[in-house]
């Protein structure tokens, strides 16, 4: 078999072969299955590998053949290797079982192997203490290969292995770019306990490749980066793009440790001679907050005229306009100037109207709906803009007056809303369904247009609608038998997401709940777990299934005991009688492997008598 390219040639397959998962567990056997992982052909074994990886999160996928798959982590092929190793860390608790054959293979004798399975540990190493495998990771530190020196440093990041946040560290010196950078996200991840070690990453700020994340860390290093703002000011004028604006969001994050004077020489940056720096001036006088930038509102607002720019079509590509455009970084700051940039409203929206810009339009309404209140008062005005030729104009207007959602907007402001709901354009019909879920008091005919997006082939429209009556909860509990038609959609989110609005339709008549409580059964265990935790809010319709949440305790996935745990804790908090064995089964969790599912037992056990 080839070996070039056969880690990324297996993440290309995998995505595909998940696509057609729905399709591919209606004609699944694992029998047949597990007989193919014992062809003789390499293609055969690496191809069942991947079928199984894409069944990860299914009833499919259980001790067995997770056993299975562990045993090709030896097979004479490194692409089977490679393979198996990753299929087990898509497998979830079953895959964790055999954490400790794939803790070896980081000597295995192929650098591939030995890559692959430190990727995976970062995903097998959390269903395992952090010990058994912190030495194992931490040896590779300082092996000879930069790439699996990178992964090493950015598993134990994800592993919180924070006992080697030293060694970490002192590889910000490495020769080899990828492990600088790997350091740097491994130290922004562990934030306190790697406040020591703030020198190594401000020293690079020196290499212009790595300038960026550096100040990107420092930023979220809070009080220990205060001392060092004077030196982040300079990055404002640095030549890249993305290296200002970090510098931009490190200010912000640093602003109650920022003095007047770096205020000060922000605001000079105004009257630069290259709009993008003037822009950047801007953005950060606005990261800085009222509290630190209010006395330069009014030459903000005179910014608002500047709609000079330096035309880059891959600048325009990659970044906001706020990052490019002086007027559009404007607008955005005084949004962020809370009462005092409040009153330059008028002023944002004068500009909103008159100009033929798009991204100029869009950045002015941002910025009216980061001004709250006083952005509300202009709410009518906004929603002329959802009549824009431009969809995407139209899109943002619609996120801006659901942000204002909760100043209450007037009646009229909200048909207009609703009237989104029929636009062409999926995006903004998407971005109105969104909006309109905000709403505190939702009328029936709004509710009823939302609702008739159930029915919808696009995936992403149903998501929006459920996400939606999600959010209306027992206000919406007419449409109920909308949702319960989805239950048994072949669609898994969709299914996922039907159930859990049921369940926050809460304890009603609840004529639906065997419906719900079918869904125990369901293929993909994230389906069965929020079937169990819907059950719970269901009242007295979800007691009379205890039973069958009693037998969830035993599931294979920590995922599903712990929802039946947090179930039946529900269940009996609100005073709802459940089966006998409820309590000892509840119990016997908190033995159970993982935290997570003992948390829920015993918080549960505090009501079950």
């Amino acid at each position: 078999s080839s070996h070039l390219g056969s880690f990324w040639l297996l993440r290309w397959s995998l995505a595909n072969v998940t696509h057609k998962m729905e399709d591919l567990l209606s004609q699944v056997k694992p029998d047949v299955l597990k007989s193919r992982l014992k062809d003789h052909d390499v293609g055969e074994r690496v191809g069942s590998l991947m079928e199984i990886a894409a069944l990860g999160n299914t009833i499919v996928a259980d001790q067995d053949l997770a056993d299975a798959v562990a045993i090709l982590l030896g097979d004479g092929e490194q692409d089977v290797r490679i393979a198996a190793i990753a299929t087990l860390a898509e497998m979830g608790d079953v895959g964790h079982v055999h954490c400790g054959r794939v803790v070896r293979l980081l000597d295995d004798s192929s650098p591939f192997v030995q890559r692959q399975a430190m990727k995976s540990l970062a995903v097998l190493g959390q269903g395992v203490g952090n010990a058994t495998i912190g030495d194992a990771v931490a040896a590779k530190f300082s092996c000879r290969d930069p790439a699996l020196q990178s992964l090493a440093i950015e598993t134990a990041a994800m592993l919180r292995l924070d006992t080697f946040v030293g060694e970490i560290a002192a590889l910000s010196d490495s020769e080899h770019i990828q492990v600088r950078a790997s350091v740097l996200a491994a130290i922004e991840t562990m934030k306190e306990k790697a406040t020591p070690h703030v020198d190594r990453v401000a020293d690079r700020l020196v290499e212009p490749m790595l300038r960026a994340s550096a100040l990107v860390v420092l930023g979220s290093l809070g009080e220990v980066c205060g001392s060092r703002v004077d030196d982040m000011v300079v990055f404002l004028e640095d030549s890249d793009i993305q290296t200002r604006h970090a510098a931009a969001k490190a200010l912000g994050a640093l602003s109650s440790y920022v003095d007047q004077a770096v205020v000060e020489r922000v605001s000079k940056l105004l009257q630069h001679r290259n709009p993008r720096f003037r822009a950047t001036a801007a953005i950060t006088l606005g990261l800085l907050g009222e509290a630190k930038a209010s006395k330069f509102s009014e030459v903000l607002a005179s910014c608002l005229l500047d709609s000079s720019c330096h035309n880059d079509r891959i600048l325009e590509d990659r970044y906001p306009p706020s990052l490019r455009k002086p007027n559009c970084a404007a607008a955005r700051a005084l949004g962020h100037l809370g009462e005092t940039g409040g009153s330059y409203a008028h002023l944002v929206l004068k500009q909103a109207v008159s100009t033929p810009d798009d991204e100029m339009r869009m950045a002015c309404l941002e910025g009216l709906g980061d001004m709250g209140e006083a952005g509300a008062k202009h709410a009518g005005r906004i929603a002329l803009f959802l009549n824009d030729r431009e969809p995407s104009v139209r899109a943002v207007a619609l996120s801006v007056l659901g942000r204002l959602a909760k100043y209450h907007l007037e009646q009229e402001v909200v048909g207009k809303m609703s009237l989104t709901l029929d636009d062409q354009i999926l995006y903004v019909r998407l971005q109105s369904i969104s909006a309109l879920s905000n709403l505190e008091d939702v009328d029936s005919t709004v509710m009823h247009s939302i609702s008739s997006f159930l029915g919808e082939d696009d995936v992403d429209i149903t998501l929006a609608a459920l996400d939606a009556l999600c959010k209306f909860g027992k206000a919406c509990v007419d449409h109920a038998q909308s949702v319960v038609a989805l239950l048994h959609d072949k669609r898994l989110e969709v299914r996922r997401r039907s159930v859990e609005v049921l369940g926050f339709m809460g304890e009603t008549d609840a004529g639906y709940v065997d419906d719900v409580a079918s869904l125990l059964n369901d293929p993909y265990f994230a389906v069965r777990g929020t079937a169990a935790v819907a059950l719970g809010s269901m009242g007295f319709a979800g007691a009379a299934h205890s039973e069958e949440l009693v037998q969830l305790l035993s599931a294979s996935r920590s995922h599903v005991r712990r929802s039946a745990c947090q179930s039946l804790g529900k269940l009996a908090l609100c005073g709802h009688q459940l089966v006998e064995q409820a309590k000892s089964s509840v119990e016997e969790c908190l033995k159970d492997e993982y935290e997570t599912v003992r948390e829920a037992a015993r918080e549960a056990l505090k009501f079950i008598t």
